[in-house]
Formats: structure tokens, sequence, C-alpha cells
């Protein structure tokens, strides 16, 4: 049985940048899942358990920085 990447969830509003970065990952072979801003980003997180999450500060919709309070505040995602 093959072991599974690591996956990596990017969250970013800028496409191009977030597209570049999953193909970088990609290549080496982590699993990648992008969030084109913070409330999709707190979504996916809270769906897939992510090993690390990459994440813009600055963002429209919700900041990282309330993302990250959020994540931390749920059991399932705290750590």
């Amino acid at each position: 049985m093959a072991n599974t990447p690591p996956l990596i969830l990017i969250v970013d509003d800028d496409r191009d940048y977030a597209e570049i970065l999953a193909a970088k990952l990609s290549s080496k072979g982590f699993a990648v899942k992008i969030a084109h801003g913070g409330v999709e980003g707190d979504t996916l997180a809270k769906k897939h358990i992510p090993a690390l999450i990459l994440m813009d500060v600055d963002m429209p919709d919700k900041d990282g920085v309330s993302v990250t309070f959020d994540l931390k505040q749920d059991p399932h995602t705290k750590d």
C-alpha cells in the first residue's frame, strides 16, 4: 500500500500565485488543495484537516488572521 502524501492547503485570493505554488508543491510529491479566499479556506481546512496551511493574511472576504483564530478554536483543527 502506497503512502498518502501530506496535504497542503493554500489559501490565497491571488489565483495565479496559488496555482504556481500548487504546481511547485505537487511536483515535489505533496497533495495540494487551493482555496481562493478565507471563507473557503476555513471550510476546506475543517473538511480535509491538512498537514500544513499556507495562508495569505490580506484577503477581501475573511482575512488570514481571522481564519487562523477560528481554526485554533475548533477542537478538530486546533493543532
